[in-house]
């Protein structure tokens, strides 16, 4: 198995070389999500794919954004942005997204964080709820009428049948066009639309 390069580093620490690799995952998920949103075959199965891959592709999009836009590879400096301990690592997605973009406008590396109120976001948190319905197997709960609403499945049957394809795909897509707008930043050559 082989492994591209994305980009590597090199610092000098008080005269010691140190040689910094890196990958980018993703442009990969994000093309694999749009492959499913397009794909044919079983449905469900497509859309399943479809919301796994896009979370994916908005987590690593994050941090790589933030390693190699923001931080120009300064990748000593990565730790003060996604900290490696156990209790910042359990982080939600939406709490990293969150938590990253006000400390970089807190610090002025970027012109401000994104909106979190708006309807993108909310498309996002159901994005991600459905994710990890999927990952921690909420989705697999059986379904019948008069349960609360916690002992429901997520995604439910339903959410599944009503769920367009590309619609996981086109929620992390307004995403990453927020960051950038609000950030003042250019999306990467390989972010198109829907």
């Amino acid at each position: 198995m082989s492994v591209s390069v994305a980009a590597a580093g090199v610092t000098t620490m008080t005269g010691a070389v140190k040689v910094w690799l890196s990958t980018n995952f993703a442009s990969s998920w994000y093309q694999d999500a749009k492959a499913e949103a397009t794909g044919s075959g079983d449905v469900r199965g497509r859309c399943r794919r479809e919301i796994l891959f896009s979370v994916a592709a908005a987590e690593s999009y994050l941090f790589e954004w933030v390693r190699d836009e923001v931080l120009n590879r300064d990748f000593a400096r990565l730790n003060e942005y996604f900290p490696p301990d156990k209790r910042t690592r359990k982080r939600g997605v939406l709490e990293k997204w969150q938590y990253t973009t006000e400390k970089l406008a807190r610090k002025g590396l970027i012109s401000s964080k994104p909106s979190f109120a708006g309807e993108t976001w909310q498309e996002f948190d159901c994005l991600v709820g459905f994710r990890n319905g999927l990952l921690h197997a909420r989705a697999s709960r059986p379904q019948s009428a008069g349960l609360p609403d916690e002992e429901m499945p997520v995604p439910s049957m339903e959410d599944f049948q009503k769920m367009e394809p590309g619609w996981a795909v086109g929620v992390i897509t307004a995403v990453i066009r927020d960051l950038h707008a609000a950030a003042g930043t250019k999306p990467p050559d390989w972010f198109g639309s829907k």
